[in-house]
């Protein structure tokens, strides 16, 4: 990690700026906390016996299931009272966990702080991050599955079925029966994706039905004239 800036402070369990931020030490003072913010303890670990008290944005925070955390990072320092911090690398250094690897919140941040009957803060639950960085990845599968036709299995298709055109006949087989024979398992897919409103689909198959039922007709067109009776 970067060095720390010039003539700050880097005793471990303090803030860069001088401030204990061990909760031994602070347990019984006043912390002011912003509305949408929690106290949370952090593990240093240069201080295995202790936690370091920080107030994070609950938005980015798990929920008792372990999920709905917010990718990235919202905190303020406890001990100087320096705010905004908006990366944890940022936030790790400013309060000394002076880490060797990647600062990651799901790894440092470990406990609720919570006041006892006698006003003492004390160490709560365990921060469950169990599944909470799987929501940004969740919400873009969501978003992307939106747009994904799936098939009922009412319909007996699957979807390379419904799209695979119609094997080529035998030779001397008359094209028109091969794609007469096609056309309604197609239509009863277009039927049950629509939920029995006449679909495009629908309607193209009967086009074409009707056009297939006439072969002078498809000769006439595939001529390059145009396709009118």
């Amino acid at each position: 990690m970067k060095p720390p800036p010039e003539g700050c402070c880097t005793t471990d369990g303090f803030c860069q700026a001088g401030k204990d931020l061990r909760l031994v030490s602070i347990s019984n003072e006043h912390i002011e906390v912003p509305s949408g913010f929690l106290l949370v303890g952090a593990k240093s670990p240069n201080l295995p016996d202790h936690l370091l008290v920080c107030a994070v944005d609950k938005r980015f925070l798990p929920d008792d299931n372990g999920r709905n955390a917010l990718l990235g990072f919202s905190g303020n320092c406890v001990g100087c009272g320096k705010k905004g911090f908006c990366y944890f690398t940022e936030f790790s250094n400013h309060i000394n966990l002076k880490l060797t690897t990647q600062p990651k919140k799901q790894k440092h941040l470990k406990y609720y702080l919570v006041r006892n009957a006698q006003g003492a803060l004390t160490k709560g639950s365990v921060i469950c991050w169990k599944g909470a960085e799987l929501r940004g990845r969740q919400s873009l599968s969501s978003t992307c599955s939106g747009t994904v036709c799936h098939l009922p299995e009412s319909a007996g298709l699957s979807g390379s079925t419904a799209t695979e055109p119609p094997p080529n006949p035998p030779p001397g087989t008359p094209q028109t029966a091969t794609a007469i024979d096609h056309i309604p398992s197609t239509a009863a897919f277009s039927s049950a994706a629509y939920n029995g409103k006449e679909s495009p689909k629908q309607q193209l198959v009967k086009n074409n039905l009707s056009a297939l039922t006439r072969p002078s007709v498809l000769e006439f067109n595939c001529n390059g004239l145009p396709g009118k009776l």
